[in-house]
């Protein structure tokens, strides 16, 4: 080996040092084939390895390997080195987020770095691959020990090291004597991971499809040996049906005898269920048969057109697969640091910080976190913070409808949650007046649909909380509506504008419609007879739907200026945008998208008619002339259909208060 290889510099570097940091791989192969085990093993001043400060810069997979691999196997020794803060190479990669390295620098790495009473190792690498969104790494571990999921939740016995402090978000000055504020709590840190969580995740329609049908169990279980993954996926990410409050029947709450009315509930349901069997044996089961056929047969031409699209990277399937199957892992590993959470005491909840997570998870509206936490301590729900607020007051503050629908699945508990007050006498509906924050209010396209939104709010928590406090009044002396007046004002001069201005626009437009068809009603295609004054093609189909189309469309743009002109003279109280002013939006819109398509129509229909003694070339025109007619219905359509649905889907009911199943 040539000596000159192993010169050392002032700050104790080698070549092989500066050839990693400069990120030159072809020089690094050179430098470990003559340097060998003994350079490749050289510590700078700071205790860094070359692997090292590969994990610590740049993260190259390739480096790493021709340091680690060997003809005859890898190097176990120099995965074990640690710098002068205890800190072995895998935790810097995993600390600097390089997760392809971190992956296989965890396949390589001894277990015996892991295993043994001392669980730093394991419990650093369990945290800093969490932050950093290593789940395949995380899942690993928390699979070969067992006790991991307490260890890491549990206060650390030990010191962080200050180079990886940054990474899990703990202060910079290391004190002694550890406080509850320098705790590194993985379930805090998946709680602040919204998009880590399929409920994040905001997918267009067709997204959604592709998610739903994608499979990843298969390769979930194969990796991980996490046989139960389907069922408990299904069960955080949907509220529970049994738990939903039942309703009171109308007889019982009429004061119909119990003994008559379970008489007759039961000749009732005999001969129900009788004529149920009969129809079922001669109507349904056929029809039942036939239908889970054609759904089997839909869904596996679905499914491998997935797996076509996938192998194609179609309709950017393969991204959409690795964000499921992220998912998953996330739920995974949520799924075993549930498992220790069940048999916490109230004291070490507090240390693992449980409380604090349930609280970022309703602020984030992480339901899957939620739910299940809650399901294995329920006392998880009782989480409250300095401000006596808890997880429900979160949701509603910050406009997360997921979580805030878990208050009606919580049967007798449910009154303990709806008459909380905080410190500051704000019950849930002081709450609710707030101005929602600016993620969910850009989820609407106008300033009038978020203030549509912001008053279904109010209406939701309304309904929830008992009827005293709709007039309580808070610290500060004033009543919940009084609080919603005054922080939406703004809010609602910007909705009054937006309508006025939308309203304007359109009306200009259909006032140009109702002009030009009213002229065209009276100057027909192809004039009128000068002897009867009849027009010429009266008796032509043609000419019957020209003037159909004519008529309709007249009259449905002249509807539209009507009900523009409506929304521009009314008075734009707080409630005309609950209902009101949606549905006059809506209507106006659609009768204008429908005067448009019938004066296409007719323009279509004039040209069929005036070229009607053309017949060598008359379809060479018609033919082009409609299909370009097409183009105003297709435009309008994009630009407008969209903002037509969302009307018409915030309007027609209010699904802020009512449980998704």
């Amino acid at each position: 080996m040539d000596s000159d290889v192993c010169m050392i510099s002032a700050s104790g570097r080698t070549l092989l040092h500066v050839a990693v940091i400069a990120g030159n791989l072809e020089n690094v192969e050179k430098l470990v084939k003559v340097g060998k085990d003994t350079l490749i093993c050289m510590k700078d001043q700071h205790g860094y390895t070359a692997l090292a400060l590969v994990a610590r810069y740049t993260g190259n997979t390739d480096m790493a390997k021709c340091m680690v691999e060997t003809k005859n196997g890898f190097r176990k020794r120099l995965l074990e080195i640690q710098n002068k803060e205890n800190v072995i190479p895998i935790l810097i990669a995993a600390a600097n987020g390089h997760k392809e390295l971190t992956i296989y620098l965890y396949s390589k790495t001894p277990s015996t770095v892991f295993d043994g009473d001392d669980s730093q190792n394991r419990v650093l690498l369990l945290s800093l691959c969490i932050t950093a969104e290593i789940f395949d790494v995380a899942l690993k571990l928390l699979k070969r020990y067992k006790e991991l999921p307490k260890e890491s939740l549990s206060l650390y016995k030990f010191s962080v090291p200050k180079s990886l402090r940054g990474s899990l978000s703990l202060p910079s000055n290391e004190s002694h004597q550890q406080s509850l504020s320098d705790k590194f709590s993985a379930l805090v840190a998946l709680a602040k991971m919204p998009s880590a969580f399929p409920s994040g995740i905001r997918f267009s329609r067709r997204e959604q499809f592709i998610y739903d049908i994608l499979c990843v169990e298969s390769k979930f279980r194969h990796n991980h040996d996490f046989p139960d993954i389907a069922n408990f996926v299904r069960k955080v990410t949907r509220i529970p049906v049994d738990e939903r409050p039942q309703k009171t029947s109308f007889v019982c709450q009429h004061g119909f005898d119990r003994r008559v009315l379970n008489c007759l509930l039961f000749v009732m349901l005999s001969v129900w269920h009788f004529c149920k069997q009969l129809v079922s044996i001669f109507l349904v089961w056929p029809v039942k048969l036939l239908g889970l056929l054609l759904h089997w047969i839909i869904h596996r031409i679905a499914y491998l057109f997935i797996r076509c699209f996938n192998c194609l990277n179609i309709f950017g399937v393969r991204r959409i697969y690795e964000l499921k199957y992220t998912h998953y892992e996330v739920i995974g590993i949520l799924g075993y640091f549930c498992q220790s959470i069940g048999e916490f005491s109230s004291r070490e909840l507090e240390d693992a910080l449980a409380y604090e997570g349930m609280l970022h998870g309703a602020q984030h509206g992480i339901i899957e976190f939620i739910n299940a936490m809650k399901e294995a301590n329920l006392g998880l729900l009782s989480a409250i913070d300095s401000c006596n607020r808890g997880i429900f007051s979160y949701a509603i503050l910050n406009r997360k409808e997921n979580v805030f629908q878990l208050i009606h699945c919580l049967n007798g508990r449910s009154e303990i949650f709806r008459n909380r007050i905080d410190k500051f006498d704000n019950n849930l509906l002081h709450l609710a007046a707030h101005l929602g924050p600016s993620s969910d209010l850009d989820s609407r396209s106008g300033a009038a649909l978020q203030m549509q939104r912001e008053i279904q709010w109010f209406k939701a928590v309304e309904k929830v909380v008992h009827p005293k406090f709709k007039e309580a009044k808070n610290g500060d002396g004033k009543k919940p509506f009084e609080i919603f007046t005054e922080n939406h004002d703004e809010l609602m001069k910007l909705g009054e504008k937006w309508a006025k201005e939308t309203a304007t626009s359109f009306t200009i437009v259909g006032t140009l419609i109702t002009t030009v068809m009213f002229a065209a009603a009276f100057t027909v295609p192809g004039g009128n007879n000068q002897d009867t004054g009849l027009p010429i093609f009266l008796n032509d189909s043609v000419f019957t739907t020209f003037l159909m189309a004519d008529a309709l469309s007249l009259f449905t743009s002249a509807t539209s200026v009507l009900i523009f002109i409506g929304i521009l003279t009314s008075r734009y109280a707080e409630k005309d945008f609950l209902k009101s002013l949606p549905w006059k939006l809506l209507f106006a819109l659609s009768f204008l998208f429908l005067s448009v398509c019938s004066m296409i129509v007719a323009f279509c229909a004039a040209i069929a008619m005036i070229l009607k003694g053309y017949r060598t070339y008359k379809w060479f025109i018609v033919g082009p002339t409609m299909s370009l007619g097409s183009i105003p219905i297709m435009v309008l359509v994009l630009s407008q259909l969209r903002l037509m649905n969302e009307i018409l889907r915030s309007t027609w009911k209010n699904t802020i208060g009512n449980v998704k199943l």
